[in-house]
């Protein structure tokens, strides 16, 4: 029950609220409708004052008015008009009743004409049929009496007479010498026009004469030869600012990659990218560095078989130089191994070698003491085989056998060196710039970690 009494107290209100509502809005309809009213009123009213002048005339253009053209020469009809000229002044707020009830006239020279009376003859019945078409009256210039004041006010209604090229404007209404006035300025417009006609007539012609000596110019004017034209396109390609490439990199546009079978510089230093079906040995021996150097920047990451003697496929990169500290650290191992090996061929061979018992210890102990060496900051921690080759060498000097034998002992060093992956140290320049290169980047490493405290 309590629930079906407060809806039907929502309910009421509801409708209380929604007949007040609609009070409201008829009272604003209607608020509206009146000053809609007024609006048009006032509107209505200025177009009533705008159809009369400042003097107190009515606008003949604006009125029509209705004429009866006289009877032809055979009618009979006559019309007989009695008017009476009285200036009339019409008030601003004349209604548009009064207007409709009165014909109205206007002369250039009189007053409105308002017509009193009108009486008609008897016409024939064929003019009684005829209607005429009414006409707007043409408004024609008002022309006033000299001391007449009216004159000023009508003269600065009418606007000035605008010239061209910058002539003054001259009140035609004014002065009276108007036509005179109007040729001298004809006159001084027509000598303007002519002097400009006159002034782009030469330049045209002057125009025209070069444009002609031009023509004729291009026309024996001698034809450049096949040398010319291509010496001429060589110079437009060296004048041309353009990007100066590299070989390589000229090479690398051209065959979509680098040049290969020679040393190139590349952004993580020197490379070289193989041919087809090339060892380590020969490559080494191409770019005078240690074969067993590039197998140890290579073998990273390859597979346990391969060797000096692997060939290897068309465009593998090798790394020239070391960068990493695995790098040195993999050279230093298989150098190691590279010279433990020849150590013991020397011991198996050390007749032909002119090697006895204690040079073959003097060696070993050699070995054992490169292994031991802790230096990583010295060269000879990672480059093991060069001290080994000057002990080797100072041994063979102190021999004392003959020259053809100690000719065929350093024979078979030179092969078991080479066989094991060696170049000879100073076997020309380019060896001992690619070794001393090494050194630069082992040297490079160290200041780096010193830097950065590595």
């Amino acid at each position: 029950m309590m629930r079906v009494s407060t809806l039907e107290k929502n309910v009421e209100r509801l409708r209380e609220e929604n007949l007040s509502e609609k009070l409201k809005n008829k009272h604003l309809n209607s608020e509206l409708a009146h000053e809609r009213k007024q609006s048009q009123q006032r509107q209505q009213q200025k177009i009533n004052n705008q159809n009369t002048n400042d003097d107190g005339e009515m606008d003949d253009v604006k009125t029509l008015v209705m004429r009866r053209a006289a009877a032809s020469n055979g009618a009979t009809t006559t019309t007989t008009t009695t008017t009476t000229t009285t200036p009339v002044a019409v008030p601003p707020n004349l209604n548009n009743q009064h207007q409709s009830s009165k014909i109205v006239t206007q002369t250039p020279t009189a007053p409105i004409l308002t017509t009193t009376a009108t009486t008609n003859m008897p016409t024939p019945a064929s003019h009684l049929t005829s209607a005429h078409v009414p006409k707007i009256a043409k408004k024609k210039e008002r022309v006033y009496a000299p001391n007449d004041p009216r004159r000023d006010a009508f003269a600065g209604r009418v606007p000035a007479q605008t010239i061209t090229n910058r002539v003054r404007a001259i009140d035609t209404s004014v002065d009276a010498s108007t036509k005179e006035k109007k040729l001298q300025l004809k006159k001084e417009i027509s000598e303007r026009e002519r002097e400009e006609h006159a002034s782009k007539k030469v330049k045209t012609r002057d125009d025209d004469d070069g444009n002609d000596d031009d023509a004729m110019a291009e026309k024996f004017k001698k034809k450049p030869t096949k040398k010319e034209k291509k010496k001429h396109k060589e110079e437009e390609r060296t004048t041309v600012d353009v990007v100066k490439l590299s070989e390589q990199e000229e090479h690398h546009l051209k065959y979509g990659h680098g040049k290969r079978g020679v040393r190139v510089d590349t952004v993580q230093g020197p490379a070289y990218f193989s041919l087809d079906d090339e060892q380590l040995l020969g490559i080494g021996d191409k770019v005078n560095v240690h074969p067993l150097t590039l197998y140890s920047l290579f073998r990273w990451g390859q597979s346990p078989d391969l060797s000096l003697r692997s060939r290897l496929h068309q465009g593998t990169r090798l790394f020239l130089v070391p960068s990493e500290e695995w790098e040195f650290e993999y050279i230093r191992e298989d150098e190691l191994k590279a010279i433990t090996k020849i150590c013991e061929k020397i011991s198996k061979a050390s007749a032909e070698l002119c090697f006895d018992d204690a040079d073959v210890r003097n060696l070993r102990n050699k070995v054992q003491e490169l292994s031991k060496n802790t230096d990583k900051k010295s060269a000879t921690y990672y480059f093991v085989s060069l001290p080994f080759y000057r002990a080797v060498k100072d041994i063979m000097k102190n021999q004392s056998a003959t020259k053809d034998h100690l000719e065929r002992a350093e024979k078979k060093f030179a092969h078991l060196w080479q066989a094991a992956g060696f170049l000879e140290p100073e076997r020309n320049a380019a060896t001992v710039r690619s070794f001393l290169e090494q050194k630069e980047a082992l040297r490079v490493l160290f200041e780096w970690k010193d830097e950065h405290g590595v």
